[in-house]
């Protein structure tokens, strides 16, 4: 039996070489771009925001340094009422107030680092090479060395997760946490220890506080219970699931009785926020007013994702291939191992859950799909290696499930 758990990968030297080649090839790329590069957004002032008040600067205090530090000459309407007009600002605000993760982790390392800059950088970066790790550690369980190395170069080499992971902002962050929380599904599945459950518990919270994504865990958990009733996934696995899921359902109803209960801005909040323009305009919209917005802009969302793929022929190649590899999944299943196939079942249920994210924030940008990326990317890589290695031994590497 081969061993791939995380510990093998570690010790193992030839893994261990291949790895830091592989973050050390990410890392100068990440580094040339930051230096060279503007990486503050609108949004980024608000966590900055966040961070002052943390230090103990009053609200006002906290804006006042805001605008002193950072005299950004906007060009855009949107951005230059948010910034000039102080109740627009204060109302723009209320959307970050409830993510107060990464400024607080940037408040401790000021601490070590003395440079705010660095201070805000560094949760991103090792946020960004985090997610290329154990995207690097799915493949090599699943496909092994090589397909891991092509897997992670080709995800390197996705501008849009560069462009995203260098200014200051949660979605790589989000990601990261977002793998971390498959990676535990996936060994409370396989070695039947309580121990992942609270560790995915943990991190569930946590990342809730980075961003409000890790909600569409649910839909993910639920789609493996399908997979489960359907024999795609062996019943062994159904009572951890059921646990994982009730686990995801009561963290994720308390998360949000909070931003109730807080006054925090809703998920309809949100989208008149979206839709009076980042309130440039009115946000006296009706129901039927703000359904039809929503509806428009899930559609155009939609036709920007078609057309920024069919544009680009790398795009193109990976969506297609990707889909035909997802499709063979219960196929696969039937020929491999339970562990591997977990790990296909949780990378489809990972692609399928990140997508809703368009129904939750109907705007296209690649930095709210990097999980569905990565796993277009992971099962274009598997389809082509079964497609063109003629004795490929889908039941190699194995894996044993643990049963209590």
């Amino acid at each position: 039996m081969k061993k791939i758990e995380l510990t093998a990968l570690l010790t193992n030297k030839k893994n261990m070489i291949t790895l830091v080649i592989l973050l050390f090839v990410a890392s100068s790329q990440y580094i040339v771009t930051i230096k060279n590069k503007w990486p503050y957004t609108s949004d980024s002032l608000f966590y900055i925001h966040n961070f002052y008040q943390i230090q103990g600067s009053s609200y006002e205090v906290a804006r006042q340094r805001v605008l002193t530090n950072y005299p950004i000459p906007w060009k855009d309407k949107i951005q230059q009422n948010i910034f000039n007009d102080p109740r627009t600002y204060k109302k723009v605000y209320r959307v970050f107030t409830k993510r107060p993760l990464y400024p607080s982790i940037a408040f401790v390392l000021n601490y070590l680092v003395r440079s705010e800059y660095l201070a805000f950088i560094l949760p991103i970066f090792f946020g960004y090479l985090g997610v290329i790790f154990l995207n690097f550690h799915f493949v090599k369980m699943r496909l092994g060395n090589l397909p891991a190395v092509i897997s992670s170069l080709l995800l390197i080499a996705f501008s849009p997760f560069l462009a995203w992971s260098t200014y200051i902002m949660t979605d790589t962050i989000g990601a990261f946490f977002w793998l971390l929380q498959i990676y535990f599904i996936f060994l409370y599945f396989t070695k039947n220890e309580l121990l992942y459950l609270k560790l995915f518990t943990a991190s569930l919270i946590i990342s809730l506080f980075n961003r409000e994504q890790s909600i569409l865990l649910i839909p993910l958990l639920i789609i493996i219970s399908v997979m489960i009733k359907t024999k795609v996934l062996p019943s062994s696995i159904s009572n951890n699931n059921n646990k994982l899921l009730i686990s995801t359902v009561i963290v994720s109803t308390l998360f949000m009785l909070g931003i109730k209960f807080f006054n925090q801005l809703t998920a309809w909040d949100n989208l008149i926020f979206f839709q009076s323009n980042y309130y440039l305009n009115s946000t006296n919209f009706t129901f039927t007013e703000t359904f039809l917005f929503y509806t428009k802009q899930v559609i155009f969302a939609h036709y920007e994702a078609i057309q920024s793929i069919v544009r680009n022929p790398f795009y193109l190649l990976t969506f297609s291939l990707g889909l035909l590899g997802m499709c063979r999944i219960s196929k696969d299943a039937k020929r491999t191992s339970a562990p591997l196939a977990i790990i296909d079942a949780l990378l489809v249920a990972s692609a399928f859950s990140s997508y809703l994210t368009i129904f939750i924030v109907p705007v296209f940008r690649y930095r709210f799909f990097f999980p569905l990326v990565i796993s277009l990317i992971y099962f274009a890589i598997k389809f082509a290696t079964s497609y063109f290695t003629v004795n490929l031994k889908l039941t190699k590497p194995h894996i044993s499930i643990k049963q209590t």
